[in-house]
């Protein structure tokens, strides 16, 4: 079972690696769209950076949540170095489990948040701002996700050295 979940790790954390990077690269030619309308024509783009926050936006939730999928989140070595593997299977497991604790508690917030202040519409682009704020229980539910795989055993392992192994 494992192994099935190590597989549906790996290619869910590609895909949302693959999504972010296609984020990134649209929000490199946004910004330099708008420098250059800015400083060569003293315009701007209608809505750009509005558009620029909220795709920000996104990229920094899922992004958190592959972070953790790949243990790349950050780390002390100097005490991982000195604990016992037991210790640091203890540690890693309390580490993640706080972690979903946490984004749990934050998945319930942002439904009760969304539901009161999402029926807005955004000020440029006239989205309707759940568009934006859904986001958030996204992410929340991608790392309680990866933290249950971390926990499981789907995912690579930290080293001695605290990196992945």
């Amino acid at each position: 079972m494992i192994a099935w979940l190590n597989r549906i790790n790996t290619a869910a954390t590609k895909v949302l690696e693959a999504l972010i990077a296609l984020v990134f690269l649209a929000m490199f030619v946004l910004i330099a769209v708008l420098v250059i309308q800015r400083y060569l024509f003293s315009s701007g783009l209608f809505g750009g950076d509005e558009l620029l926050e909220y795709l920000f936006i996104y990229t920094s939730t899922i992004g958190a949540a592959v972070v953790l999928a790949r243990r790349e989140h950050v780390g002390i070595p100097v005490f991982w170095q000195r604990m016992k593997p037991w210790a640091r299977k203890a540690f890693d497991t309390t580490n993640h489990l706080v972690i979903m604790v946490l984004n749990v508690y934050m998945l319930i917030l942002s439904q009760k948040w969304i539901a009161g202040v999402g029926g807005s519409l955004s000020t440029m682009l006239r989205i309707p701002m759940w568009v934006v704020e859904i986001a958030l229980p996204i992410g929340c539910g991608l790392t309680v996700l990866y933290g249950l795989l971390n926990i499981l055993g789907s995912a690579p392992r930290r080293d001695a050295d605290g990196g992945c192994a």
